[in-house]
């Protein structure tokens, strides 16, 4: 499938779902002159959404808002559908359209950029580390002095920001953390970047994906359009997972599990946990490719990145350590891991905060049940229940992961202490103003030289409940425990 920019003005054109990625498209292409205004019709599940987009400035008889504005697609019968990654691709609905118009005629708002500069773009997907991974990469090669740009939804910053220096400069890159909804969509236009990276594969977003094969396909079209030039670099336990599909990337790079205990040993302590050295891994191996692919001759800043390291800056919700207390030969830091709402990342996040032999943790659950599965999680909480000072449970899921420790109590004669109320807002107030006498006091039989207790809010289920979205719950908590005095 072709579509060209300039084309557009002839079309009529439905966004379905404004969103922050097609507003975004939209206020471009408007600049840019690439639309005619009065063939432009935005539907949207939310009846407010005219009064928060103003600078559209399209025909008040454009809009479809509220809980029938699927029935745009008849009721405008637009050429082509630019939609929100929000809005599940396989809808009925939207499947009956492609039906009558044609698969091309559902696209992303990405797909303009993507099809332009694909030789230039690294896309990142996975289950849990594309943020990080995207941040190693986005900070290695500006370290190494490639220009590029880290853009999408993750960082909230539109690649079309960039559109006319991609056009003037042949060697700009950009890195694009790719979720499996944007992937799904651009699988429907068959396009693959030229360099993909799949950190991982598990189980995630069956909210919105009817099953884990559906989900695993969508990532899988991060590679499956790619041409034979072009490269996926994961780890073996993903092709397995892909090899179920029988899914084979053209042209693939193995990274190899046993260099990511090498990369440890080389630079100790310089990421917090085993996972994100195994994300570093995966950038190394691809700038590495790049390096050897544009023959730029950087082996030599490759051989040692110590400083590299010890200058990074990791993403923010992702043990990102936000406060710090301390006590005599007590050390009290506080992680926001506010991104981690599948049973894996909690798990890591565990794994991570207990490594050495003086570290303790505290964790706070939080939120909607997403119905995850927790087996491995609850296996990872048994073999650390020494390190495991304690729970702050809350919501639905904190409920149901209160159930499964008190049947391993039960069972196993497994101990655990925790606090659970339904409200993650109560419960912090309650860690906050108890926080002496609950974490301090209780703890002094622990207190050697230099121990450390580590404070998550590690939330394994989604915001829903009680915030808008992560962001606004990974603000509420820390902003409560900065009020506790150091």
């Amino acid at each position: 499938m072709s579509l060209d920019l300039h084309n557009l003005k002839s079309q009529k054109i439905l966004i379905l779902g404004l969103g922050i990625e097609t507003l975004e498209f939209l206020l471009w292409a408007k600049n840019k002159d690439y639309l005619d205004l009065n063939k432009i019709y935005i539907a949207d599940k939310n009846p407010n959404i005219i009064e928060k987009n103003q600078k559209l400035e399209l025909p008040e008889n454009n809009y479809l808002l509220g809980d029938n504005y699927l029935s745009s697609l008849k009721i405008f019968d637009p050429d082509l559908v630019i939609k929100s990654p929000g809005i599940w691709s396989l809808l009925e609905e939207l499947e009956e359209f492609r039906k009558q118009k044609g698969e091309d005629k559902i696209i992303s708002s990405l797909y303009f950029f993507v099809s332009k500069f694909r030789d230039r773009i690294i896309g990142v997907t996975g289950t849990k580390g594309k943020t990080t991974t995207c941040t190693l990469i986005n900070q290695l090669l500006t370290y190494l002095g490639i220009k590029n740009y880290y853009c999408g939804n993750s960082v909230g910053i539109s690649p079309y920001n960039f559109f006319d220096e991609f056009e003037k400069n042949n060697s700009l890159l950009a890195i694009l953390e790719m979720s499996s909804f944007q992937l799904q969509d651009l699988g429907f236009s068959q396009i693959s970047p030229k360099f993909s990276i799949i950190t991982n594969l598990f189980i995630d977003h069956l909210d919105q994906h009817q099953k884990v094969e559906e989900y695993w396909l969508a990532k899988a079209n991060i590679f499956k359009y790619q041409k034979n030039t072009d490269v996926l670099i994961t780890y073996n336990e993903t092709i397995d997972k892909l090899n179920q599909l029988k899914l084979q990337p053209k042209k693939l790079k193995i990274s190899f599990l046993g260099k990511i205990s090498f990369l440890e040993n080389r630079y100790p302590n310089l990421l917090l946990g085993h996972h994100n050295y195994a994300n570093f891994n995966l950038a190394l191996d691809l700038v590495n490719l790049i390096n050897d692919q544009k023959k730029l001759n950087l082996q030599n800043k490759l051989d040692d990145l110590t400083n590299f390291l010890l200058n990074f800056s990791p993403p923010e919700h992702r043990l990102q350590k936000v406060y710090t207390i301390k006590r005599n030969s007590l050390e009290v830091n506080f992680f926001d891991d506010g991104s981690a709402t599948e049973a894996e990342a909690v798990s890591m996040a565990i794994l991570a905060l207990t490594k050495k032999e003086n570290e303790y943790c505290y964790l706070f659950i939080s939120g909607k049940d997403k119905g995850v599965n927790i087996d491995n999680l609850l296996n990872v909480i048994k073999d650390n229940q020494k390190k495991i000072l304690g729970f702050y449970l809350t919501g639905k899921i904190g409920d149901r992961l209160l159930t499964k420790l008190k049947e391993l109590k039960n069972k196993d004669n497994f101990d655990f202490k925790y606090k659970f109320n339904q409200s993650l807002k109560i419960l912090t107030e309650e860690f906050v103003a108890n926080f002496e006498k609950e974490i301090i006091a209780k703890n002094n039989h622990l207190i050697k030289e230099n121990t450390i207790i580590n404070i998550a809010l590690s939330p394994l289920g989604s915001s829903f409940d009680e915030f808008q979205n992560y962001l606004e719950r990974s603000s509420y908590w820390t902003k409560n425990i900065k009020s506790i005095l150091a």
